[in-house]
């Protein structure tokens, strides 16, 4: 590629001027240490210096609770205070203990966007988001054709991805699920259709996957995967096979791991507001 200086004032070296042209005898000659990048664009002069403008940071982690109805998911979240955890009720069922975590009944995918940007929570909870699936499909029952199945995953996906890029890197999103078989025998999240399990392979977004099992009474967390399902947990995370199904303990406990705040610092928490009210 070649590289052009504008002929202007000389700048200190490694500073960088872009040229963006397309009328090619606007091009002059190349002045050493000094870059501009030819497109075929109108003409354009960016002086491109180190910006003191702190970017932000974007990047939630997103962490599956998967399991059979009945183990112990929505419980898990008995131990959150009030604004230390919001919950994104798809299902729309009473919470399973006396709860004063604020709680949003609703299962559209556009207004679950909105309520992930202007929650302070640092902990947030989409339970049960196979109804996110289920709720679609059954929508469009009446539909003929896979053409349903590639929106329904879409808009999954996008979702997914939603939470990666524009929620800041505070922000911990619970994706609770039920769990089924696929024909390898493994256990993991249910889906509607095979294009999340072949294609996306929703478990793949998470660095942490738990399954939520019931032995001999007892609420249980699985954190490491024992060949037959998609549970995972980083390197010396926990130690132990099996944790109590306490899900604030497990927030912070990844806090601690990952170096996360508890909660939104000043500066962010009033420009994910802002952004919100968008």
């Amino acid at each position: 590629m070649d590289w052009y200086f504008d002929g202007g004032e000389r700048p200190a070296l490694y500073e960088f001027y872009f040229i963006y042209s397309t009328d090619r005898q606007e091009r002059l000659s190349a002045l050493h240490g000094q870059q501009g990048v030819i497109l075929e664009t109108k003409k354009l002069y960016i002086k491109n210096k180190t910006s003191k403008k702190k970017e932000k940071n974007t990047m939630a982690s997103i962490v599956m609770v998967i399991g059979q109805s009945g183990t112990g998911k929505s419980t898990s979240l008995r131990n959150f205070k009030q604004g230390e955890c919001s919950v994104i009720n798809v299902s729309k069922k009473p919470m399973p203990f006396p709860c004063n975590l604020a709680v949003a009944n609703v299962g559209n995918y556009d207004t679950i966007k909105d309520l992930l940007l202007k929650t302070d929570s640092p902990s947030i909870v989409i339970d049960d988001c196979t109804y996110l699936l289920v709720n679609e499909y059954m929508s469009k029952a009446d539909e003929r054709g896979y053409d349903k199945y590639t929106a329904m995953a879409k808009s999954f996906w996008e979702l997914l991805n939603f939470c990666i890029n524009e929620l800041p890197d505070w922000k911990i999103v619970y994706f609770m699920g039920h769990t089924e078989k696929g024909d390898d025998g493994r256990e993991h999240f249910k889906t509607v259709g095979k294009m999340l399990d072949n294609t996306v392979v929703c478990e793949g977004y998470c660095t942490v996957v738990f399954k939520t099992v019931v032995e001999d009474g007892k609420y249980y967390f699985c954190t490491h995967n024992n060949g037959y399902d998609t549970v995972k947990t980083p390197l010396g995370m926990f130690e132990q096979d099996r944790i109590d199904n306490d899900l604030k303990a497990a927030d912070v406990r990844m806090r601690e791991y990952f170096k996360l705040p508890t909660k939104a610092p000043v500066a962010e928490k009033k420009e994910t507001k802002e952004k919100g009210d968008k």
